[in-house]
Protein backbone atom coordinates (compact mmCIF):
# COMPACT_ATOMS: atom_id res chain seq x y z
CA UNK A 1 0.00 0.00 0.00
CA UNK A 2 1.48 3.55 -0.80
CA UNK A 3 0.58 6.76 1.17
CA UNK A 4 -1.40 8.65 -1.51
CA UNK A 5 -1.28 11.89 0.03
CA UNK A 6 2.46 12.02 0.23
CA UNK A 7 2.64 10.85 -3.22
CA UNK A 8 0.61 13.41 -5.13
CA UNK A 9 2.95 15.95 -3.12
CA UNK A 10 5.99 13.91 -4.80
CA UNK A 11 4.35 13.78 -8.37
CA UNK A 12 3.41 17.14 -8.10
CA UNK A 13 7.03 18.43 -7.07
CA UNK A 14 8.74 16.62 -9.88
CA UNK A 15 6.61 18.25 -12.28
CA UNK A 16 6.84 21.78 -11.15
CA UNK A 17 10.68 20.94 -10.93
CA UNK A 18 10.55 20.00 -14.67
CA UNK A 19 11.71 16.40 -13.51
CA UNK A 20 10.91 14.36 -15.98
CA UNK A 21 12.96 11.04 -16.41
CA UNK A 22 10.47 9.32 -13.92
CA UNK A 23 12.35 5.71 -15.11
CA UNK A 24 15.63 7.37 -12.77
CA UNK A 25 16.03 8.22 -9.24
CA UNK A 26 12.59 7.23 -7.75
CA UNK A 27 13.23 6.47 -3.76
CA UNK A 28 10.99 5.26 -1.58
CA UNK A 29 10.87 3.63 2.08
CA UNK A 30 8.61 2.58 4.39
CA UNK A 31 8.31 2.16 8.48
CA UNK A 32 7.31 -0.75 9.84
CA UNK A 33 3.39 -1.44 9.29
CA UNK A 34 3.01 1.64 7.68
CA UNK A 35 2.52 2.20 3.44
CA UNK A 36 5.25 3.69 1.13
CA UNK A 37 6.07 6.99 0.55
CA UNK A 38 8.81 8.71 -2.19
CA UNK A 39 11.50 10.85 -1.44
CA UNK A 40 13.08 13.46 -3.67
CA UNK A 41 16.30 12.63 -4.53
CA UNK A 42 19.08 13.70 -7.02
CA UNK A 43 16.95 16.74 -8.38
CA UNK A 44 20.13 18.15 -10.26
CA UNK A 45 18.25 17.62 -13.14
CA UNK A 46 15.70 20.18 -12.75
CA UNK A 47 15.20 24.29 -13.10
CA UNK A 48 15.85 23.55 -16.67
CA UNK A 49 19.68 22.94 -15.15
CA UNK A 50 21.72 20.14 -16.32
CA UNK A 51 19.41 18.54 -18.95
CA UNK A 52 15.56 19.59 -16.95
CA UNK A 53 12.52 20.68 -18.49
CA UNK A 54 12.78 23.73 -18.84
CA UNK A 55 9.74 26.05 -17.80
CA UNK A 56 7.74 25.96 -21.04
CA UNK A 57 8.17 22.27 -21.48
CA UNK A 58 5.04 19.90 -20.24
CA UNK A 59 6.11 17.36 -18.16
CA UNK A 60 3.18 16.91 -16.98
CA UNK A 61 2.24 15.27 -20.25
CA UNK A 62 5.39 13.30 -20.14
CA UNK A 63 5.14 11.76 -16.79
CA UNK A 64 1.98 10.76 -17.44
CA UNK A 65 3.27 8.58 -20.71
CA UNK A 66 1.96 11.53 -23.53
CA UNK A 67 4.47 12.65 -26.09
CA UNK A 68 7.25 11.13 -23.81
CA UNK A 69 9.95 8.66 -24.75
CA UNK A 70 9.85 7.23 -21.54
CA UNK A 71 9.74 3.47 -20.93
CA UNK A 72 5.62 2.33 -20.70
CA UNK A 73 6.56 0.66 -17.28
CA UNK A 74 7.79 3.96 -15.27
CA UNK A 75 4.58 5.90 -16.26
CA UNK A 76 1.88 3.27 -15.33
CA UNK A 77 1.26 3.81 -11.81
CA UNK A 78 0.77 7.94 -12.25
CA UNK A 79 -0.97 7.23 -15.56
CA UNK A 80 -3.48 4.49 -13.90
CA UNK A 81 -4.17 6.73 -10.93
CA UNK A 82 -5.04 9.40 -13.17
CA UNK A 83 -7.71 7.35 -13.98
CA UNK A 84 -9.34 7.48 -10.85
CA UNK A 85 -11.86 10.84 -11.13
CA UNK A 86 -10.82 11.45 -7.69
CA UNK A 87 -7.32 11.16 -7.86
CA UNK A 88 -7.24 13.05 -10.85
CA UNK A 89 -9.06 16.25 -9.04
CA UNK A 90 -7.42 16.11 -5.90
CA UNK A 91 -3.91 16.43 -7.97
CA UNK A 92 -5.21 19.28 -10.01
CA UNK A 93 -6.41 21.11 -7.40
CA UNK A 94 -3.67 20.89 -4.67
CA UNK A 95 -1.02 21.25 -7.18
CA UNK A 96 -3.03 24.89 -7.96
CA UNK A 97 -2.50 24.95 -4.23
CA UNK A 98 0.91 24.92 -4.46
CA UNK A 99 1.42 26.87 -7.34
CA UNK A 100 -0.18 29.62 -5.23
CA UNK A 101 1.92 28.93 -1.96
CA UNK A 102 5.17 27.63 -1.61
CA UNK A 103 5.93 27.63 -5.40
CA UNK A 104 4.58 30.74 -5.95
CA UNK A 105 7.74 32.51 -7.88
CA UNK A 106 7.97 34.91 -5.39
CA UNK A 107 8.46 32.57 -2.33
CA UNK A 108 11.07 30.56 -5.06
CA UNK A 109 12.98 32.78 -5.96
CA UNK A 110 13.52 34.16 -2.06
CA UNK A 111 14.25 30.60 -0.94
CA UNK A 112 17.10 30.75 -4.14
CA UNK A 113 18.24 33.85 -3.00
CA UNK A 114 18.77 32.90 0.40
CA UNK A 115 20.12 29.69 -0.42
CA UNK A 116 22.57 31.62 -2.66
CA UNK A 117 24.07 33.94 0.07
CA UNK A 118 24.24 30.93 2.11
CA UNK A 119 27.07 29.34 -0.14
CA UNK A 120 28.68 32.18 -2.39
CA UNK A 121 31.34 32.18 0.10
CA UNK A 122 32.26 28.47 -0.21
CA UNK A 123 32.08 28.49 -4.22
CA UNK A 124 35.36 29.58 -5.04
CA UNK A 125 37.24 27.48 -2.10
CA UNK A 126 35.05 24.16 -3.54
CA UNK A 127 35.98 24.61 -6.95
CA UNK A 128 40.07 25.03 -6.17
CA UNK A 129 39.57 21.56 -4.45
CA UNK A 130 37.13 19.67 -6.80
CA UNK A 131 38.19 20.89 -9.92
CA UNK A 132 40.82 18.17 -10.52
CA UNK A 133 40.48 16.76 -13.72
CA UNK A 134 39.83 19.98 -16.56
CA UNK A 135 38.04 17.81 -19.13
CA UNK A 136 35.60 16.12 -16.36
CA UNK A 137 32.35 17.74 -17.64
CA UNK A 138 30.53 17.60 -14.51
CA UNK A 139 33.03 19.93 -12.53
CA UNK A 140 31.82 23.43 -12.11
CA UNK A 141 34.39 25.53 -14.02
CA UNK A 142 34.28 28.58 -12.10
CA UNK A 143 32.01 31.13 -10.34
CA UNK A 144 30.44 32.93 -12.83
CA UNK A 145 29.27 29.94 -14.49
CA UNK A 146 27.95 29.20 -10.98
CA UNK A 147 25.56 32.36 -10.76
CA UNK A 148 24.77 31.93 -14.01
CA UNK A 149 23.51 28.48 -13.05
CA UNK A 150 21.08 30.05 -10.18
CA UNK A 151 20.18 32.79 -12.58
CA UNK A 152 18.80 30.19 -14.69
CA UNK A 153 17.31 28.76 -11.64
CA UNK A 154 15.58 32.27 -10.84
CA UNK A 155 14.42 32.45 -14.22
CA UNK A 156 12.21 28.74 -13.84
CA UNK A 157 10.68 30.13 -11.14
CA UNK A 158 9.37 33.33 -12.19
CA UNK A 159 7.71 31.67 -15.84
CA UNK A 160 6.85 27.86 -14.88
CA UNK A 161 3.70 28.73 -12.98
CA UNK A 162 1.74 30.36 -15.68
CA UNK A 163 3.06 27.65 -18.39
CA UNK A 164 2.04 24.60 -15.69
CA UNK A 165 -1.58 26.27 -15.67
CA UNK A 166 -2.26 26.09 -19.36
CA UNK A 167 -0.56 22.30 -19.43
CA UNK A 168 -3.23 21.43 -16.59
CA UNK A 169 -5.84 23.07 -18.55
CA UNK A 170 -4.76 21.25 -21.91
CA UNK A 171 -3.73 17.64 -20.43
CA UNK A 172 -6.71 17.55 -18.08
CA UNK A 173 -9.31 19.57 -21.01
CA UNK A 174 -10.04 22.31 -17.95
CA UNK A 175 -11.66 25.42 -19.30
CA UNK A 176 -11.00 28.58 -16.81
CA UNK A 177 -9.42 29.29 -14.00
CA UNK A 178 -10.51 31.09 -11.25
CA UNK A 179 -9.74 33.64 -8.35
CA UNK A 180 -10.14 32.51 -4.54
CA UNK A 181 -9.76 34.90 -1.98
CA UNK A 182 -9.79 34.51 1.95
CA UNK A 183 -9.07 36.49 4.25
CA UNK A 184 -8.29 35.51 8.31
CA UNK A 185 -8.66 38.48 10.32
CA UNK A 186 -6.15 37.00 12.99
CA UNK A 187 -3.86 34.17 11.95
CA UNK A 188 -3.45 32.63 15.82
CA UNK A 189 -7.39 32.19 15.71
CA UNK A 190 -7.34 29.24 13.12
CA UNK A 191 -5.65 27.74 10.13
CA UNK A 192 -6.82 27.36 6.52
CA UNK A 193 -5.92 24.79 4.08
CA UNK A 194 -6.86 24.45 0.32
CA UNK A 195 -6.84 20.75 -0.56
CA UNK A 196 -4.60 20.28 2.20
CA UNK A 197 -2.37 22.68 1.76
CA UNK A 198 -1.93 24.89 4.19
CA UNK A 199 -1.99 28.83 3.69
CA UNK A 200 0.60 30.79 5.70
CA UNK A 201 -0.69 34.42 4.99
CA UNK A 202 -3.64 35.95 6.52
CA UNK A 203 -4.60 37.29 3.30
CA UNK A 204 -4.55 34.82 -0.22
CA UNK A 205 -5.08 35.69 -2.82
CA UNK A 206 -4.96 32.73 -5.97
CA UNK A 207 -6.09 31.04 -8.97
CA UNK A 208 -7.64 27.96 -9.43
CA UNK A 209 -9.03 25.39 -11.91
CA UNK A 210 -12.68 25.49 -13.05
CA UNK A 211 -14.56 22.23 -13.72
CA UNK A 212 -13.17 20.45 -10.52
CA UNK A 213 -13.87 20.65 -7.13
CA UNK A 214 -12.23 22.65 -4.92
CA UNK A 215 -11.64 21.44 -0.61
CA UNK A 216 -11.34 24.31 1.58
CA UNK A 217 -11.33 23.73 5.56
CA UNK A 218 -10.83 25.94 8.64
CA UNK A 219 -9.44 24.72 11.53
CA UNK A 220 -9.71 26.51 15.09
CA UNK A 221 -6.57 27.32 17.07
CA UNK A 222 -6.81 26.18 20.74
CA UNK A 223 -9.20 28.00 22.50
CA UNK A 224 -11.15 29.45 19.15
CA UNK A 225 -14.09 27.62 17.59
CA UNK A 226 -15.14 27.63 14.04
CA UNK A 227 -18.14 30.11 13.90
CA UNK A 228 -18.65 29.33 10.19
CA UNK A 229 -18.11 31.10 6.48
CA UNK A 230 -19.54 34.56 6.80
CA UNK A 231 -22.70 34.64 4.54
CA UNK A 232 -21.50 30.99 3.20
CA UNK A 233 -21.79 28.35 5.25
CA UNK A 234 -21.28 27.09 9.23
CA UNK A 235 -19.54 24.11 7.93
CA UNK A 236 -15.95 23.76 8.67
CA UNK A 237 -15.16 22.19 5.26
CA UNK A 238 -16.34 23.62 2.03
CA UNK A 239 -16.12 21.81 -1.22
CA UNK A 240 -17.53 23.36 -4.79
CA UNK A 241 -16.79 23.87 -8.00
CA UNK A 242 -15.38 27.58 -8.91
CA UNK A 243 -17.75 29.21 -11.76
CA UNK A 244 -16.56 32.78 -10.75
CA UNK A 245 -13.55 34.50 -8.88
CA UNK A 246 -14.86 33.81 -5.11
CA UNK A 247 -14.10 35.85 -1.64
CA UNK A 248 -14.27 34.10 1.72
CA UNK A 249 -14.23 34.95 5.06
CA UNK A 250 -13.82 32.49 8.09
CA UNK A 251 -15.12 33.38 11.30
CA UNK A 252 -13.36 32.04 14.70
CA UNK A 253 -14.61 32.61 17.52
CA UNK A 254 -13.07 32.86 21.22
CA UNK A 255 -14.15 29.56 22.64
CA UNK A 256 -16.46 28.99 26.23
CA UNK A 257 -13.68 26.75 27.34
CA UNK A 258 -10.97 27.46 30.05
CA UNK A 259 -8.58 29.31 27.99
CA UNK A 260 -5.32 30.04 30.48
CA UNK A 261 -3.64 33.30 30.25
CA UNK A 262 0.00 33.60 28.42
CA UNK A 263 1.44 34.87 31.64
CA UNK A 264 0.41 33.29 35.15
CA UNK A 265 0.78 36.26 37.28
CA UNK A 266 -1.22 35.36 40.72
CA UNK A 267 -1.28 31.90 42.63
CA UNK A 268 -3.60 29.63 40.44
CA UNK A 269 -4.87 25.84 40.88
CA UNK A 270 -6.49 24.06 38.06
CA UNK A 271 -9.16 21.69 39.60
CA UNK A 272 -10.12 18.66 38.09
CA UNK A 273 -13.96 19.80 38.36
CA UNK A 274 -13.16 22.41 35.69
CA UNK A 275 -11.07 20.62 33.44
CA UNK A 276 -9.75 20.62 30.87
CA UNK A 277 -8.06 23.48 30.62
CA UNK A 278 -6.49 25.00 27.18
CA UNK A 279 -3.41 26.96 26.11
CA UNK A 280 -3.12 29.07 23.07
CA UNK A 281 0.58 29.03 23.03
CA UNK A 282 3.41 29.26 25.72
CA UNK A 283 2.25 30.02 29.73
CA UNK A 284 4.80 31.62 31.95
CA UNK A 285 4.40 31.13 35.71
CA UNK A 286 6.19 34.31 37.02
CA UNK A 287 8.62 34.47 39.99
CA UNK A 288 6.96 34.08 43.02
CA UNK A 289 4.39 32.47 41.63
CA UNK A 290 3.07 28.58 42.25
CA UNK A 291 0.88 27.07 39.63
CA UNK A 292 -0.92 23.83 40.55
CA UNK A 293 -2.76 21.19 39.35
CA UNK A 294 -5.05 19.00 41.21
CA UNK A 295 -4.61 15.39 39.93
CA UNK A 296 -7.02 14.03 37.27
CA UNK A 297 -6.88 17.88 35.73
CA UNK A 298 -5.37 18.08 32.13
CA UNK A 299 -3.95 20.92 30.25
CA UNK A 300 -4.59 20.54 26.76
CA UNK A 301 -1.29 22.87 24.59
CA UNK A 302 -0.41 22.73 20.99
CA UNK A 303 2.67 20.60 20.21
CA UNK A 304 4.74 23.99 20.01
CA UNK A 305 3.44 25.37 23.30
CA UNK A 306 6.01 25.54 26.62
CA UNK A 307 5.41 26.16 30.15
CA UNK A 308 8.09 28.15 31.19
CA UNK A 309 8.26 28.66 35.13
CA UNK A 310 9.99 31.23 36.75
CA UNK A 311 7.98 30.46 39.97
CA UNK A 312 6.93 27.32 41.03
CA UNK A 313 4.66 24.55 39.25
CA UNK A 314 3.62 21.54 41.08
Amino acid sequence: MIDINEYLNYKITKIYSGYSIDDLNNKYWKAENNKWRWMAFDLEHTFGVNGGDSCFENTLEKVSGINSNLPEWSTVLFRKLCENKAFRNELIQRAASFLNTVFSPDHVVSVIDSLHNIFAPEVARHIQKWRIDENDPFALPSVSVWNSNVEMMRQYARCRNQSLYQHFMQTFSITDTFKISIRVPDIDTGKIFINDVLLTEPSFSGVYFSDIPVRIRAVPAFGFDFAGWINVSTNDTLEFVLSMDTVLQPMFITSDENILPSHISVNTILTQAESPYFSVGDIVVDSNITLLMEPGSELLMSDLANIIVRGEFI
